[in-house]
């Protein structure tokens, strides 16, 4: 139905007084809507019906945050999240990821000039642990070696280390999903010269 209303709109003929153009450069930069910077959009990754207002509701619960947040549904799974401020909005960000009913809810930043089909929805964080190290290994640069193996490394868990020895490591991730997740990184011991 939209390929056919975007049809029918490029072959509809106007008249001289509506083909006057405004420049739309002007109302984003003297209009911009105020504290629109503090905005996220969001889209739940499903493709199941489900509760919009529980889903809001949830949010707002579990983010607890400092100043109320306006939750909007645009689309069937895309929202915007009105945040009253940049604290709120980037420590929601920071702990990320986010889901609702096992569907995982990814967020971009506000951009006014976009229409909601070109927000592109393709990063995800995620937090990975890593079991079964060798002792010696258990160390801050072998996670971040790892990390950076697997994904974009965004951080390490330093808390889970006291010495540096931990029963596991944890890392922050930026992944791409949609490409398969790497399901093992090898190891190179660098005095027997083995993959571990």
């Amino acid at each position: 139905m939209t390929d056919e209303i975007k049809e029918r709109w490029r072959s509809l003929k106007l008249t001289d007084k509506e083909d006057d153009n405004i420049e739309t450069g002007e109302i984003m930069e003297n209009g911009s809507i105020e504290g629109c910077n503090n905005w996220l959009v969001g889209k739940l990754l499903t493709h199941q019906p489900f509760n919009k207002e529980a889903m809001i509701g949830t949010m707002k619960a579990i983010w607890k945050l400092h100043k109320e947040v306006n939750i909007l549904a645009i689309e069937e799974n895309l929202f915007i999240f009105k945040f009253q401020g940049e604290r709120d909005k980037n420590r929601i960000l920071k702990g990320a990821p986010w889901s609702f009913d096992k569907h995982l809810l990814l967020l971009n930043g506000f951009e006014g000039e976009l229409h909601p089909e070109q927000y592109v929805f393709k990063n995800a964080q995620f937090w990975i642990r890593i079991y079964d190290m060798p002792l010696g290994m258990r160390t801050k640069g072998t996670t971040k070696k790892i990390g950076r193996k697997i994904r974009r490394l965004l951080t390490i868990d330093e808390s889970l280390t006291e010495g540096g020895w931990a029963t596991f490591m944890r890392m922050k991730v930026k992944v791409d999903i949609t490409k398969p997740l790497r399901r093992a990184v090898k190891l190179l011991d660098p005095m027997e010269r083995k993959k571990i």
